[in-house]
């Protein structure tokens, strides 16, 4: 179900119950006070009024009620529905401790062109940064933004690190972006605003797999693909 479209829905239509009612209100004091004058109008029966009056009042409860259920339906999705952002397969190279990272975004409702990354390591770790709004724009139904910053790999011990570098790729489309370069300098001072880390650590036993990569008010999250 469209939130968006109750939403929509709700609001014209209680915007337009209450112009009619205004303009209802408007006619029958016009007739009352020209009955007062002792001028001749048409008449119309208490039933009639009552009748349409109470059709207006209950179209604008109605309508009232649809803007709310659309409005609670985002404010829901917004802080519970998991948002798909990518695919990952990581794929044997046949070398021990070495694999290809195949990442596919999604942006806008399309995937991106496939992108590969060779990592070294015994884990590998999918960065990323999630902006979360504050509690009430939340309610609101501001979702959450994010972007990916770094695939790396890992190694449990330090001197194993220190032989074989792991490797690091930046994933950041524009490192120098506006919006997170004042959120980076600003954001701090702002009170509806918090950058918080998120990570995915795939083990040795991903390898060959493919996972879904979701990202809700919590972080990301990774869901393999059967």
């Amino acid at each position: 179900m469209d939130a968006n479209l109750l939403i929509g829905l709700g609001a014209a239509g209680a915007i337009l119950g209450f112009i009619s009612l205004f303009f209802f209100f408007v006619r029958r004091f016009s007739r009352a006070s020209q009955r007062l004058a002792g001028k001749k109008t048409r008449s119309v029966g208490i039933f009639t009024s009552l009748r349409n009056l109470l059709f207006l009042l209950v179209w604008i409860i109605f309508s009232t009620i649809l803007f709310f259920i659309g409005f609670f339906l985002r404010a829901y999705q917004a802080f519970s529905v998991d948002k798909p952002v990518a695919v990952v397969q990581i794929l044997s190279t046949g070398e021990p401790g070495t694999v290809v990272v195949n990442l596919t975004r999604y942006r806008a409702g399309t995937f991106q062109p496939e992108e590969q990354f060779p990592v070294n390591g015994e884990r590998w770790v999918l960065e990323g940064e999630i902006l979360e709004w504050n509690e009430w724009l939340n309610f609101m139904g501001l979702g959450a933004r994010y972007r990916f910053t770094r695939l790396q790999g890992r190694y449990p011990g330090a001197a194993a690190a220190g032989q074989r570098p792991a490797g690091t790729h930046s994933l950041a489309v524009d490192e120098r972006h506006l919006f997170w370069r004042y959120i980076y300098r600003h954001g701090l001072r702002m009170p509806f605003v918090r950058l918080t880390p998120a990570n995915i650590v795939f083990p040795e036993t991903a390898v060959g797999k493919r996972f879904d990569i979701f990202v809700n008010l919590s972080g990301l999250s990774a869901r393999e693909r059967y």
